[in-house]
């Protein structure tokens, strides 16, 4: 199988393909194949919805349950061996059946993301010239064109998975990379940061706003421990149920190529912000996004859909207390009160996405 060589996103469908093709033809051992499984499973389950067995065959719940039945019967016949288990295209977890071909895309915020990278990463050991071009995307996509971040993370990268997963020229060509980097690095003109003429971004004027705002500013405390969705005081069981939207919006919320929160995000964790439970710090979410963003989603929420119920002056610490910064520093209420911000195609597009709440 040709690989999509442009295709530079670590994007769970597109490495699935590519592995699914190469351990039938062989080219993977048994125990490459078996944690690709574990691992894609889990990444599945926590992070989209089971197949609609239903969906097609209407009302008849016959054919429904026929259907199910053989579906049941062939994971049955397939779990004693690994090549028809690839070949199914499909699993059965225990609140229903999903499939492979999820267009999951991962950020380094994920767990074992550089594990996943350095499978789209092999990718390239037919075609070394698009190397460079993929790790450069990757240095402004997923890096924020941190140098030494990448840098760093390649090196733990090749550490791990050379040769197991990436084989020498592979290999040699990321190092040849990396050291084109150091040199461009150590040729370039130093900046001063505090001379520096080159203009700030707008979430780095955000953020050194937020910084100068939190010195000597103590957290207020509220009578929430988050967020209380209107529809769960009424249903507690309404997370459990099949047609749930509340996974819907988390997954269009972790999607490419501007996510608001954090990939690696679970169901359990986003829907524990909405049922007033006690947020641990190691439970937050992630925001990806800019302040301004965070407010403009909890006044979508609040204010617009009235889906929460309202919590008038402590609805910011209380926002705190459900997100953190992707740095994994805390938010103020005052941070989230006085954000300001003009993208407003992204707040066009929270608006779609929190309308599926509707």
């Amino acid at each position: 199988m040709e690989p999509n060589y442009t295709h530079y996103e670590i994007d769970t469908c597109d490495i699935w393909l590519f592995e699914e093709y190469a351990f039938a033809n062989e080219q993977v051992t048994q125990e490459h194949a078996q944690t690709l499984l574990t691992r894609i499973r889990e990444i599945i389950i926590r992070n989209t919805k089971p197949i609609d067995i239903s969906n097609g065959y209407g009302k008849d719940a016959k054919v429904t349950h026929r259907y199910l039945w053989n579906k049941i019967k062939m994971y049955g016949e397939a779990s004693q061996s690994l090549e028809q288990q690839f070949t199914l295209g499909y699993f059965l977890a225990r609140d229903g059946m999903y499939q492979y071909y999820y267009n999951i895309f991962l950020d380094p915020t994920w767990d074992n993301f550089e594990y996943w990278f350095a499978l789209k990463l092999r990718q390239y050991a037919g075609r070394l010239s698009e190397i460079a071009s993929f790790l450069a995307y990757q240095l402004e996509k997923n890096f924020q064109g941190g140098e030494t971040d990448i840098l760093h993370f390649l090196k733990l990268c090749l550490q791990q998975y050379s040769p197991e997963l990436l084989s020498d020229k592979v290999t040699i060509t990321v190092e040849e990379w990396m050291s084109d980097q150091l040199k461009q690095s150590a040729t370039s003109e130093p900046k001063d940061s505090a001379s520096s003429t080159e203009p700030e971004t707008d979430t780095q004027k955000e953020e050194t706003k937020s910084q100068r705002s939190n010195k000597g500013e103590e957290k207020r405390e509220s009578e929430f421990n988050s967020f209380l969705l209107k529809a769960f005081d009424k249903d507690k069981l309404m997370f459990k149920k099949g047609n749930n939207p509340f996974l819907d919006v988390l997954i269009e919320l972790k999607k490419s190529p501007k996510p608001f929160i954090a990939g690696k995000t679970t169901k359990d964790q986003f829907y524990a912000i909405f049922q007033n439970k006690k947020i641990t710090p190691k439970n937050r979410i992630v925001w990806i996004g800019t302040n301004v963003e965070l407010q403009w989603f909890v006044k979508i929420l609040n204010y617009d859909l009235e889906v929460i119920e309202d919590l008038k002056n402590d609805v910011w610490v209380t926002t705190a207390k459900c997100f953190v910064k992707r740095n994994g520093s805390d938010y103020t209420d005052s941070q989230l009160r006085t954000a300001q911000g003009t993208k407003l195609d992204r707040q066009e597009r929270l608006k779609k996405i929190l309308s599926l709440l509707q």
